[in-house]
């Protein structure tokens, strides 16, 4: 018979709670490129954060952010899911950041979960890309798998750890996995992909009105086209029990045979179609790898060229020859007795320690002292004020920088003796 319900949603849990389960949990993974490419981890962060509030306590999984991509599990009971998913959906783009998002994975009733907590990640990358062609359906598939796979090897490095060493593993998680992370161009190429839902039509698919037919509902065993009809005698078919039987209906016998030999194409075919595909996903997945090289060493020589130079630039290999764009008072020069310049105030005020501080630093360096501290913090306090009367906002930003986010400023071939590294 056919079972009439408001929305899939309700089938769903019908038919789950009828089966005696109380506590039931779905796990989803969903991808979304950002409207533009995104380095500020802490918004992204807060506002899923924010979306997952109201069923926090029963909600696990694993944000992955990168600049132009992100990627998202979440283990919870299917109603939390949607609840989440809808919040998600029905948000400014200013505010998710959010341009296209695609579910590509949705299991209910999982045996158990990957994550006992939520958690986000900001996940390094050198990648230029920020839109890729879509992928069919096989890659969707494929990479699923792929990504399930490795957000259970996620799970399991952050399971059992203390807060301070859970966060100490997602700043680097890509050294603590033994299998690669999951590449950005993948997932960018997943979110035009029409052969997955977005997260309007996926929540369309349990909310709209439906009928659904159950197998187990309907009067008499259903069809089992494996048997007696199974060509395979080994498999349990029984061909020649068929012809008696349409012998006995003075039916065609030879429309048994047909199908035989239907069966038989259709398993040659099938045969052929699976080697063909998984010789694609090796080629594809080669063809990933030898593209990812090519991007990283074109984008390493873009790194290197620097920024256009300006028409009103004097072409001369000697900075000596620069021009001279203003002067400042040329004509006025000091002529006083025992004028110090000041390196010697400093060392005759004793608010500087020069020496100690090349020991420790090198050419240039310098510990302030006393006074010079105070100076010091009094001329950084001024131009605050200073700026900030007139409508410059203060920023204070971090002490270090991405290698990617500093090679867009500098060119980091050349200060490679002088950049200090943190691993």
């Amino acid at each position: 018979m056919s079972a009439a319900q408001d929305n899939l949603l309700n089938v769903v849990l019908d038919r789950l709670q009828k089966s005696g389960k109380t506590n039931i949990f779905t796990r989803i993974i969903y991808v979304a490129r950002f409207a533009r490419r995104e380095y500020d981890m802490a918004t992204v962060r807060e506002f899923h954060r924010k979306a997952i509030e109201k069923h926090a306590a029963e909600v696990s999984g694993l944000l992955l952010v990168y600049p132009a991509v992100m990627v998202h599990v979440l283990e919870a009971t299917t109603p939390a899911l949607m609840d989440i998913l809808a919040a998600v959906q029905s948000a400014l783009p200013a505010d998710s950041k959010i341009a296209e998002a695609r579910v590509i994975s949705s299991t209910e009733d999982i045996p158990s979960r990957c994550f006992h907590a939520w958690h986000a990640a900001f996940m390094n990358s050198s990648s230029g890309a920020d839109t890729a062609d879509a992928c069919d359906g096989s890659t969707i598939v494929k990479t699923a798998s792929e990504l399930s796979s490795f957000l259970r090897k996620a799970g399991a490095v952050l399971e059992g750890q203390p807060e301070t060493e859970v966060r100490r593993r997602l700043e680097s998680l890509e050294s603590y996995m033994d299998m690669d992370v999951p590449a950005p161009e993948v997932l960018l190429s997943l979110t035009p992909a029409a052969d997955a839902p977005t997260l309007a039509e996926y929540l369309d698919m349990f909310n709209g009105p439906v009928n659904v037919d159950f197998d187990s509902d309907m009067r008499g065993p259903a069809k089992n086209l494996d048997h007696p009809y199974d060509s395979k005698e080994e498999k349990g078919g029984n061909p020649e029990l068929v012809r008696e039987s349409q012998r006995r209906r003075f039916a065609d016998v030879s429309q048994v045979d047909k199908v035989i030999e239907l069966d038989e194409e259709w398993r040659k075919f099938k045969y052929e179609m699976d080697k063909a595909k998984q010789e694609f996903n090796a080629i594809s997945k080669e063809v990933g790898k030898i593209m990812k090289e090519m991007i990283k060493s074109r984008d390493a020589i873009i790194q290197r060229m620097g920024n256009l130079v300006h028409d009103s630039v004097v072409v001369d290999e000697d900075e000596k020859n620069n021009a001279v764009v203003k002067t400042f008072n040329l004509d006025v020069k000091r002529t006083e007795e025992k004028l110090y310049n000041h390196v010697d105030l400093v060392a005759l005020l004793g608010i500087a320690d020069l020496e100690n501080g090349q020991v420790v630093a090198g050419g240039r360096g310098y510990f302030l002292l006393k006074e010079g501290v105070l100076l010091n913090q009094a001329l950084i306090n001024f131009g605050l004020q200073f700026a900030f009367k007139r409508g410059y906002d203060p920023v204070q930003t971090p002490f270090f920088m991405r290698q990617e986010i500093m090679a867009e400023c500098a060119q980091l071939s050349q200060f490679d003796e002088e950049l200090y590294k943190v691993t």
